[in-house]
């Protein structure tokens, strides 16, 4: 292990040691801040992308409606249950449009808003956060 992140785990320990109160009796052992370290590593990416959901499936319909899309085209796939979808830029008017020529399947990734939408309830016109084409 390198003498930086020997460093790093000593630092957090003195930190989380200065933090909670000295009158709990709560000590981290540097094993112990080294576990939590890890299993926190683990989970960031996890908890980073839980908002976003995938509502992936082939495209079913491209339209061009701007007034609702920030000038760009709306689609559908066989996961958004019959609703529209606006692509995040150009780009995904491009990647939505080269799946329905090539019949490939798409990854939808939308913000759930806190666990309000789901792929089987999308509000029409919704806005994905980032698309992705698949092989």
């Amino acid at each position: 292990m390198g003498k930086g992140l020997l460093a790093g785990f000593a630092t957090l320990r003195i930190i989380a040691n200065q933090v909670l109160p000295c009158n709990i009796g709560v000590k981290f052992k540097a094993g112990t801040m080294k576990k939590l370290f890890i299993a926190l590593l683990t989970l960031l990416p996890v908890l980073a992308s839980a908002q976003d959901i995938n509502c992936k499936g082939t495209v079913t319909w491209v339209m061009d409606y701007p007034s609702q899309c920030n000038g760009n085209t709306a689609f559908k796939t066989s996961g958004s249950n019959g609703k529209w979808i606006c692509p995040p830029s150009d780009k995904g008017n491009a990647i939505a449009l080269a799946a329905l020529a090539a019949g490939k399947s798409l990854d939808v990734y939308i913000d759930s808003q806190n666990g309000a939408i789901n792929c089987s309830a999308l509000p029409h016109y919704v806005q994905a956060r980032y698309i992705i084409i698949n092989p």
